[in-house]
């Protein structure tokens, strides 16, 4: 009897060893895991670039994914001028509107 435990014991664990070895070398979750990573070496990149932009060009730089717009101020340009313009009010203090564009080189910004 207790050789047919060890037995099943034994069979039980070399079957979850196998299955934690094929999780780990299963290609499609190195894929994903590497598709992440470069989606996020690319973000940072491009984060970096608007950033160097910005400063040639003599204007502030916000990073959106970590200053997020604050959705109760959007109203206050009128829609046609905002996606006219391709802009956004991102904060207001006291009076003063703090705004976001795509290209703040654009005639109407």
């Amino acid at each position: 009897m207790k050789q047919n435990n060890l037995s099943t014991t034994t069979a039980t664990n070399t079957q979850h060893i196998s299955n934690k070895v094929n999780q780990h070398t299963d290609p499609y979750v190195d894929l994903s895991r590497t598709r992440r990573k470069i989606a996020k070496m690319k973000m940072v990149s491009e984060e970096e670039d608007t950033a160097v932009y910005a400063k040639s060009i003599g204007v502030p730089y916000l990073d959106l994914n970590i200053f997020p717009i604050a959705t109760e101020h959007i109203n206050l340009i009128p829609e046609e001028v905002a996606v006219g313009n391709n802009l956004v009010v991102i904060h207001v203090i006291d009076r003063e509107l703090m705004l976001g564009a795509i290209d703040p080189t654009t005639e109407g910004v």
